[in-house]
């Protein structure tokens, strides 16, 4: 079939696995999760999007040990029980074309011990960004604690019927914190040097492919904050990448955008610019001999996934936002229909979720519907001139509606809106006293 996407629909390879297409539905935190166990929810989940067309799917981050517990609908971690749950997830995806990892992450210093309860662990002390209660720095035990959790999940996911792990490295993670000088101020085998600073995240991907063979896909996730002085710079991200792949220890690496201190883009809106991954990949694709690359991070549609991959940007693209408001978007690119649905929900997902955003979705859909069928009810018959009816024309509020004839003013006031506190902001600028709340009282 002939498709306006001819880069995104060409195949490759990844270890023994033949990628149908370019596209991945890259991890995310879908919160979906029953007592720490995925459910039929979150499996209908990921078998839609394999059924959609994705080609590869990375499941949710799954926390590698106490320590790294960070919501509440975290899978459980150090637990067998999960592996019967995720042998019926694999199997559902798989079945419908789809090669499957899941991710494994560690946030370091950046936990949460309210829903933990526990220390948090880092290279060498320092905040936490999501509570106050800080971090400890790890013993050379701890370290090696550590590592013995990323093989251990690794092994139980390849024993579900996970193809692969994605290993996160990313957004200001444990990885991410002993590679960069600002986290990691120590002076033994684990700090200084840049050889040992990446020692950790070389062990942990050495050992899970020991532990799990050469057919097994280990891929690592990174992400860049270009201008924040405390992050490594791209060069520095590229030097780190190189010396991971000259040993040939990642299959692949995706490229994503911001972290702690650049938190905005790091789950981008429509203020920021289209493509955000794509400097990173394209600066890795220079570095790397034997992983692929793939590109994440504002990637939305199937225009900028093609433009990317043309670019030579990068090997694959991530898509999540684009495939949270569409699961059937891939298909659709395919057939030149990837156009016909609502990308309000791509906007909406960041903040509501996804199965809100896939409601928001369904509804718009179906207001798009009922309004098609009133136009054709309202269309003129064939060779009939349409002529204007005098006195009927309507007073329309902003959103097409009369406020007045339903006995409601506007928001804010006449041709006004909400600004900050409450507080009214006029047409002319100025801005009025807030209104009480009665709820507040």
């Amino acid at each position: 079939m002939r498709t306006e996407f001819p880069r995104i629909f060409s195949e490759i390879s990844i270890r023994r696995h033949r990628l149908r297409n370019r596209v991945v539905f890259g991890a995310h935190t879908a919160n979906m999760s029953d007592n720490g166990i995925p459910g039929d929810q979150h499996i209908a989940y990921y078998v839609e999007r394999a059924l959609g067309g994705a080609a590869m799917i990375v499941v949710e981050p799954m926390p590698v040990h106490a320590a790294t517990v960070l919501t509440r609908g975290n899978f459980r971690h150090s637990d067998d029980t999960v592996i019967p749950a995720f042998k019926k997830l694999t199997d559902s995806v798989k079945q419908h074309g789809a090669v499957v990892l899941q991710q494994l992450y560690h946030v370091g210093s950046h936990g949460d011990s309210d829903l933990s309860y526990h220390p948090h662990w880092s290279p060498s002390g320092g905040p936490s960004y999501h509570d106050s209660d800080g971090s400890h720095t790890m013993t050379e035990a701890e370290i090696e604690e550590t590592i013995a959790h990323f093989v251990a999940a690794a092994v139980r996911c390849q024993q579900a019927g996970f193809d692969g792990v994605e290993v996160w490295a990313a957004y200001g993670g444990l990885l991410d914190q002993f590679w960069t000088p600002f986290y990691n101020k120590r002076d033994d085998q684990w700090g200084g040097l840049l050889i040992n600073r990446i020692r950790l995240s070389r062990e942990i991907l050495r050992r899970i492919r020991e532990s799990c063979g050469p057919d097994f896909i280990v891929g690592l996730t990174v992400s860049d904050e270009p201008g924040c002085p405390t992050a490594l710079t791209r060069d520095e991200i590229a030097e780190i990448i190189a010396l991971l792949d000259q040993d040939q220890l990642i299959d692949y690496v995706t490229c994503g955008s911001g972290g702690y201190f650049d938190y905005g883009s790091l789950m981008p809106t429509f203020l920021y610019p289209e493509r955000l991954g794509a400097d990173l990949s394209a600066r890795l694709k220079k570095v790397v001999r034997h992983a692929l690359v793939i590109a994440e991070s504002h990637i939305r549609t199937p225009e900028n996934a093609e433009i990317t991959l043309g670019e030579g940007a990068a090997d694959l693209v991530s898509i999540v936002r684009g495939q949270i408001a569409d699961p059937h978007l891939v298909n659709k690119a395919r057939s030149g229909a990837a156009g016909r649905h609502s990308w309000m929900s791509v906007m909406q997902s960041d903040v509501l979720g996804a199965p809100v955003a896939g409601l928001l979705d369904q509804l718009c859909r179906q207001s798009l519907r009922r309004q098609g069928s009133r136009v054709g009810r309202r269309s003129l018959a064939p060779g009939r001139a349409a002529t204007a009816r005098p006195g009927r024309r309507r007073r329309t509020g902003r959103h097409g509606s009369s406020p007045r004839r339903r006995g409601k003013r506007p928001q804010g006031g006449p041709g006004g809106s909400l600004g900050p506190s409450g507080r009214s902001i006029s047409a002319r600028g100025r801005t009025a006293a807030p209104r009480a709340n009665p709820r507040s009282h």
